[in-house]
This record gives C-alpha cells, sequence and structure tokens, in this order.
C-alpha cells in the first residue's frame, strides 16, 4: 500500500514571490489561490481567491481550474473548459498562475522506498512549455511574465485618452440640448 502524505508531491515557485520555495500537495485536493483558506496562497493580484486544485487519485495527480479570472497554464497551454475539466500532472511539469511560475514535482516509488524524483522529464509532445514558462526565472523582478509594466502604462494612458474624449462630446451635445450653443449660428453664421 502506498503512504501519500509520507512524502507528497509538492510545488516549487520558479518566478514570482520567494523563488524557490516549495509547498507540499497533500490530502485529495490541495486548493490554491490568493485567499488565506487556500492550502497554498499566492500573494498576486492577478491569482483568484479560489484559482486552482490538485486533485490525488489512484492513477496520479491532475490539476483542475476553479472558475480563475486569468486561467491556469500547463506547460503554457491554458485547461479550457468550465469549472470541473482537469489536466493531468506529470513530474517537471509547468504551472503558471497569473505572474506565477510553478514547477510540479511528483514523488514515485523505487523498489519500495518513497523519494523526490527532481529530474524533469523531457517536455510532452502535445504540448511544448511556452517560452515565459520555460525560461529560468529572471534575476531581477519583472511586473509580468509577458512584457513587463510598459503593456499595462500603455492601455491605461489609452483607456484615459479614450474617457477624455468621451467625456467631451458628451458635454458637447448636453450644451447643444441645454441651448447653449447654437449650432444654427455656427454653421450659417449671420450676414
Amino acid at each position: 500500500m502506498k503512504d501519500y502524505d509520507a512524502v507528497p508531491a509538492r510545488l516549487r515557485i520558479r518566478q514570482g514571490p520567494l523563488p524557490g520555495k516549495t509547498f507540499p500537495v497533500a490530502g485529495e485536493k490541495t486548493y490554491i489561490g490568493r485567499d488565506l483558506g487556500n492550502d497554498i496562497v499566492i500573494d498576486d493580484p492577478e491569482v483568484s481567491r479560489r484559482h486552482a486544485c490538485i486533485v490525488r487519485q489512484a492513477g496520479g495527480y491532475s490539476i483542475e481550474d476553479m472558475g480563475s479570472t486569468n486561467g491556469t497554464f500547463v506547460n503554457g497551454v491554458r485547461i479550457t473548459g468550465l469549472t470541473g475539466k482537469s489536466q493531468p500532472l506529470r513530474d517537471g511539469d509547468i504551472i503558471g498562475l497569473g505572474q506565477v511560475i510553478l514547477a510540479f514535482e511528483e514523488t514515485v516509488e523505487a523498489g519500495g522506498d518513497t523519494i523526490v524524483s527532481g529530474v524533469a522529464p523531457p517536455p510532452p509532445a502535445y504540448a511544448p512549455p511556452h517560452p515565459a514558462y520555460a525560461a529560468p526565472p529572471p534575476t531581477t523582478p519583472s511586473s509580468s511574465a509577458l512584457g513587463g509594466g510598459n503593456a499595462r502604462w500603455f492601455l491605461l494612458g489609452c483607456g484615459c485618452v479614450f474617457v477624455a474624449f468621451l467625456s467631451l462630446v458628451i458635454l458637447i451635445a448636453v450644451l447643444i440640448a441645454t441651448g447653449v450653443i447654437d449650432l444654427g449660428n455656427l454653421l450659417l453664421p449671420a450676414p
């Protein structure tokens, strides 16, 4: 009989807060999210309150997205479908949640002794890892795995310009409707 709790599988942070920190994956279900009620708490605003769940069954482990806003990725591929869809996990798989990149390390049995395999198998042929997920953690902090904060500032600036333009259009429409601006005099000036 296999003792799952003797040496559980674990998740190791490859990129994000506290790189190298490991979390045990113990019990039948291990919940991951931003709220303190989860088994593994990840402090990242892009991680949902209850983001994902790792399920342990007799055949191994799988990960299930819990309806997160930004999705759960395994080897760079988003888990698709609704809550309840799961993706099998293999030793060495890379899991992306928000800006955090985790490596799944599964326990294996060798000759009756339970050991943790730290050797990652070659990536599966069906899903090659996305370069941003496969790269080692950067030596300097980054605000995003896919482009830094510049894209966010650009989008914020575009949004501000759009809101200002929309406000101006609404103001002119209100001034025309109340008669403060008379289009007749503007379009056909008096002789």
